[in-house]
């Protein structure tokens, strides 16, 4: 897998866009605070203007018009940056959304998945597996950022 401090700088195709969008699924503070470092690192890269996010907590995807919102906005998403703090597998609900997105984003939407988990040694290999499987599936590249 790759780690985002293993890759080189964004491509001219991303930097020529008119925006940058990222949707950010995270499980708690915070590991909601940590995805929200890694925006605000992009924004400071950019013009304010150009990145814009959004952030969801795992949580309200239990609430039909909410998960709704969240999965229009994740087919037109960028950057998927999915945060954990805790180390437990994803609820049924949460797997269900992913196949969702899949299965709702164009295929010619091109983008990145990345996982921000507590460390590679302590991430179950079940959860970082699993997020590849999505990667693939959505033909989105896939990143780890391990919480430092």
């Amino acid at each position: 897998m790759k780690s985002l401090t293993d890759t080189p700088p964004l491509d001219q195709a991303i930097t020529d866009k008119e925006s940058f969008n990222i949707i950010v699924l995270y499980d708690d503070a915070p590991a909601g605070k940590r995805a929200h470092e890694t925006c605000n690192f992009l924004r400071a890269n950019f013009a304010n203007n150009f990145v814009h996010y959004e952030m969801w907590n795992f949580g309200v995807l239990r609430i039909t018009q909410v998960n709704e919102q969240a999965l229009q906005n994740a087919t037109e998403a960028d950057l998927v940056i999915i945060a954990i703090s805790q180390e437990k597998s994803f609820e049924p609900y949460i797997r269900e959304w992913f196949n969702q997105w899949v299965e709702a984003k164009s295929p010619e939407k091109k983008g990145a998945l990345i996982a921000i988990c507590p460390s590679h040694s302590n991430t179950p290999k079940s959860y970082l597996t699993y997020l590849q499987e999505i990667a693939f599936r959505a033909d989105f590249q896939f990143f780890t950022q391990p919480n430092q």
